[in-house]
């Protein structure tokens, strides 16, 4: 759907994220991005209010860096990534520390994506400023992490589209710990389809989702679609055993904590370009659940893995860390040629890991790493500037030993 909001509405929202950034920047100097959840009226918030976000736009970003995380679950489009759905694994190698989350009652931000349960129960509320709630993730990383493999099964599994987003988060995770069993399967029986401005069922057999805009509803086949409106779907459905749910319906969503046996509700949406020129949707579907134990365990190594950041700036990273052996290191920086990466005073080969994300090698021992991004033709742009402002300066010298001239020979008349 199209956001539609009046200028005061965007100033106030403008005013409110800008607030409480600065409030965060104040009380903590660490690295870290900002993420948003429910945010739908700007896209932009991380320019606007200056803070380090997700959005990572196609001029400025490697553009598989985007495709990258959007295969991983992340929700994407031409221009930006959205910071959504809240996945503990993501969050932390992502360096997301805060979420801001709009809590208003609008039915904007209600039907975002879902009406599952609260997507950010992995976080803890810090304080609540007019409608927006600030969550904090206690198991933050930095940007910077050793890894334990060289990510070559990884990249063989990547190389599959048919790989599930669960399936690369596992493997992503075990490259850089050896722990793969982040998401695992998880058994949900459909028992109902109910609808709004659209009809759909499921193909159980196959876990396919088909839905058309011929007629109204499941339970009115008499009302008439109206294009100009989004469609909704929810699935009824009960669960096995206890499960964090996720849910994949073409975008992932985080349904939340559900218990066995009771029936539970997924709501999603969809827009009307959804649809084909035959009015119809089809969309595989899956559930799995994150397990928490299998996250714990993968964070007690992570932690020990990353980078002790020393000092940042914009385009400027600094740190120590150790390594158990010749490793890879991930960092969460896109890839782009004009990183350059100093180890122990030594510039050293970057690499396109995944191919998305900046990487490098070390050996073993502890490191002194040193990373600064610089700009392709500056220095050139410098000495254009000096050879203009040469012929400049020639330039009003002859005007001026002209105009002497001329007047000494009109004082001469």
């Amino acid at each position: 759907g199209t956001s539609t909001h009046t200028e005061k509405e965007l100033e106030n929202t403008y005013t409110t994220v800008s607030d409480i950034v600065g409030q965060l920047q104040k009380e903590d100097e660490d690295f870290y991005h900002i993420a948003t959840n429910n945010m739908l009226q700007m896209p932009n918030y991380g320019y606007l209010a200056d803070y380090n976000g997700l959005h990572a736009f196609l001029s400025t970003c490697n553009v598989k860096y985007i495709s990258q995380l959007r295969r991983m679950g992340m929700a994407s489009d031409i221009g930006r990534i959205s910071d959504y759905p809240a996945n503990p694994f993501l969050y932390s190698i992502l360096n997301i520390k805060y979420i801001l989350s709009d809590r208003s009652e609008t039915n904007e931000v209600k039907n975002q994506l879902s009406f599952g349960n609260d997507s950010l129960s992995h976080y803890s509320l810090l304080n609540e400023q007019g409608n927006f709630g600030v969550y904090e993730n206690d198991m933050v990383l930095s940007p910077v992490i050793v890894a334990e493999q060289d990510f070559s099964d990884y990249k063989t599994l990547a190389g599959d589209f048919k790989s599930s987003f669960a399936d690369l988060q596992n493997a992503f995770c075990k490259e850089l710990c050896g722990v793969d069993t982040l998401f695992q399967s998880a058994e949900i029986e459909i028992e109902d389809v109910v609808t709004k401005n659209c009809r759909a069922g499921v193909v159980k057999e196959k876990n396919v989702l088909v839905a058309n805009n011929i007629g109204g509803s499941n339970t009115d086949e008499t009302a008439e679609y109206n294009p100009n409106e989004l469609s909704y779907i929810t699935i009824k459905a009960r669960a096995k055993k206890n499960y964090d749910l996720y849910a994949k319906m073409g975008l992932v969503d985080h349904v939340g904590e559900v218990k066995q046996g009771e029936e539970f509700e997924y709501t999603f949406t969809i827009e009307a370009t959804y649809f084909d020129e035959m009015g119809m949707y089809m969309q595989d579907y899956s559930f799995c659940t994150f397990d928490a134990v299998s996250w714990e365990k993968a964070y007690e190594k992570l932690k020990n893995q990353q980078m002790k950041v020393d000092d940042y700036r914009d385009g400027y990273l600094k740190g120590t860390l150790t390594s158990d052996g010749k490793h890879t290191v991930f960092t969460s920086i896109p890839y782009d040629e004009n990183w350059d990466v100093w180890v122990d005073g030594k510039k050293v080969e970057t690499k396109n890991l995944a191919p998305a994300f900046l990487s490098f090698s070390v050996e073993e021992g502890q490191h002194q790493i040193e990373m600064k991004y610089h700009v392709n033709g500056v220095g050139v742009g410098i000495l254009v500037s000096l050879l203009c402002l040469i012929l400049f300066a020639t330039a009003c010298i002859v005007e001026k030993k002209g105009r002497k001239t001329e007047e000494t020979k009109t004082s001469g008349l």
